[in-house]
């Protein structure tokens, strides 16, 4: 089985997937290079050999380099919220996004979305319960499985509240 963790920041989330799933394959995607520099000495460092990193666009990465129905979950942990008036159009989670996370997944594979933004955490919400493809679930072992990052302790420290969204792919019946 696959996991996929998008914008895996400094990879300590996806050394504790890699520990905490050895018999997965986990494949982490990120743009940022200190990151991806990161994760790979701490991968190394504790000899875990089921891990693979990809950089570059997420929404590249899924499309056009990774074939359909791989993935048992997709974990998303603070992404870039954009907040700024005109740039939530720059927002990962978007309605073509959506797509690409359903055709990623396996027939009941699960994409979890973390934020400490409560307007990012309501615009996923919408996006995806109105998404046919997509329903909502209350609870996941991957939810119970991660751990807090720097990120997220920061948020915090600073009160902000932490959302965790879960959903799961079902089956569209198109008639």
């Amino acid at each position: 089985p696959t996991l996929i963790e998008i914008g895996f920041g400094m990879g300590d989330h996806l050394v504790h997937l890699a520990k905490r799933y050895p018999n997965h394959r986990i494949l982490g995607i990120e743009v940022h290079r200190p990151g991806l520099a990161s994760a790979t000495g701490k991968l190394v460092a504790m000899g875990l050999e089921n891990v693979r990193l990809v950089r570059g666009d997420a929404r590249l990465v899924l499309a056009d380099h990774l074939p359909p129905a791989l993935a048992e979950a997709v974990l998303i942990q603070f992404p870039e919220p954009w907040s700024k008036e005109g740039k939530t159009h720059r927002r990962l989670i978007q309605e073509e996004m959506l797509d690409l996370l359903h055709r990623s997944l396996l027939p009941g594979g699960e994409c979890l979305i973390t934020t400490d933004m409560k307007d990012y955490a309501e615009h996923c919400a919408r996006l995806f319960d109105a998404a046919p493809q997509w329903e909502k679930v209350d609870h996941s072992d991957f939810q119970t499985s991660r751990i807090q990052t720097m990120y997220e302790e920061k948020a915090l420290q600073e009160g902000r509240f932490i959302n965790e969204l879960a959903y799961r792919t079902k089956k569209v019946n198109l008639i």
